[in-house]
Protein backbone atom coordinates (compact mmCIF):
# COMPACT_ATOMS: atom_id res chain seq x y z
CA UNK A 1 0.00 0.00 0.00
CA UNK A 2 1.37 3.32 -1.14
CA UNK A 3 2.32 5.89 2.02
CA UNK A 4 -1.14 8.17 2.40
CA UNK A 5 -0.12 12.01 2.17
CA UNK A 6 -0.07 14.05 5.57
CA UNK A 7 -2.99 16.69 5.64
CA UNK A 8 -1.47 19.55 8.15
CA UNK A 9 -4.37 21.28 10.45
CA UNK A 10 -4.34 24.51 12.30
CA UNK A 11 -3.00 23.06 15.39
CA UNK A 12 0.61 21.95 16.29
CA UNK A 13 1.47 18.21 16.55
CA UNK A 14 -2.24 17.35 14.63
CA UNK A 15 -2.14 16.23 11.31
CA UNK A 16 -4.65 13.58 9.31
CA UNK A 17 -5.13 10.98 6.70
CA UNK A 18 -8.00 10.27 4.46
CA UNK A 19 -9.23 6.91 4.94
CA UNK A 20 -12.87 5.21 4.39
CA UNK A 21 -15.66 5.26 6.94
CA UNK A 22 -16.35 0.99 6.85
CA UNK A 23 -19.78 1.57 7.61
CA UNK A 24 -21.09 3.12 4.49
CA UNK A 25 -17.90 3.31 2.39
CA UNK A 26 -17.45 7.68 2.27
CA UNK A 27 -13.77 9.26 2.92
CA UNK A 28 -13.10 10.02 6.64
CA UNK A 29 -10.26 12.12 8.37
CA UNK A 30 -7.86 9.64 10.45
CA UNK A 31 -6.55 12.20 13.21
CA UNK A 32 -2.92 11.60 14.53
CA UNK A 33 -0.77 13.01 17.12
CA UNK A 34 3.14 13.56 17.53
CA UNK A 35 5.24 14.88 20.59
CA UNK A 36 8.05 14.55 22.45
CA UNK A 37 8.29 12.53 25.61
CA UNK A 38 11.59 12.29 27.51
CA UNK A 39 13.18 12.39 24.35
CA UNK A 40 11.39 10.11 22.31
CA UNK A 41 9.27 11.15 19.20
CA UNK A 42 6.03 9.37 19.84
CA UNK A 43 3.59 9.50 17.07
CA UNK A 44 0.19 7.64 17.45
CA UNK A 45 -3.41 7.65 16.25
CA UNK A 46 -6.21 9.87 18.10
CA UNK A 47 -8.94 8.68 16.51
CA UNK A 48 -11.09 8.53 13.02
CA UNK A 49 -13.75 11.45 12.46
CA UNK A 50 -17.33 9.52 12.14
CA UNK A 51 -16.49 5.97 14.40
CA UNK A 52 -14.62 7.85 17.30
CA UNK A 53 -16.71 11.65 16.52
CA UNK A 54 -12.26 13.19 16.58
CA UNK A 55 -12.10 16.37 15.61
CA UNK A 56 -8.68 18.51 15.49
CA UNK A 57 -9.32 20.29 18.62
CA UNK A 58 -10.02 16.71 20.54
CA UNK A 59 -7.02 15.61 19.16
CA UNK A 60 -5.04 18.45 20.11
CA UNK A 61 -6.67 18.26 24.00
CA UNK A 62 -5.75 14.58 23.68
CA UNK A 63 -1.65 15.66 22.71
CA UNK A 64 -1.48 18.24 25.71
CA UNK A 65 -2.78 15.66 28.16
CA UNK A 66 -0.19 12.91 27.06
CA UNK A 67 3.05 16.01 27.31
CA UNK A 68 1.77 16.92 30.45
CA UNK A 69 1.20 13.22 31.59
CA UNK A 70 -2.14 13.63 32.85
CA UNK A 71 -2.87 10.47 30.01
CA UNK A 72 -0.72 7.78 29.32
CA UNK A 73 0.83 7.39 25.47
CA UNK A 74 -1.20 4.28 23.40
CA UNK A 75 1.80 2.08 23.44
CA UNK A 76 2.12 1.90 27.11
CA UNK A 77 1.34 -1.65 28.65
CA UNK A 78 -1.89 -2.16 30.48
CA UNK A 79 -1.96 -1.22 33.89
CA UNK A 80 0.95 1.83 33.22
CA UNK A 81 1.10 4.17 36.19
CA UNK A 82 0.68 7.58 35.03
CA UNK A 83 4.03 9.73 35.55
CA UNK A 84 2.93 13.50 36.76
CA UNK A 85 4.89 16.35 35.47
CA UNK A 86 6.73 17.47 38.25
CA UNK A 87 5.88 21.09 39.57
CA UNK A 88 8.29 23.64 40.08
CA UNK A 89 9.59 24.36 43.37
CA UNK A 90 8.61 27.63 45.30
Amino acid sequence: MPRQERCKTDYPGVYYIMGTFYATGMPEKIYYIYYRLGGRQIEEKAGRQFQDGMTPVRAAMIRSERIQGKAPPNEAEPGAKIQPASAPSP
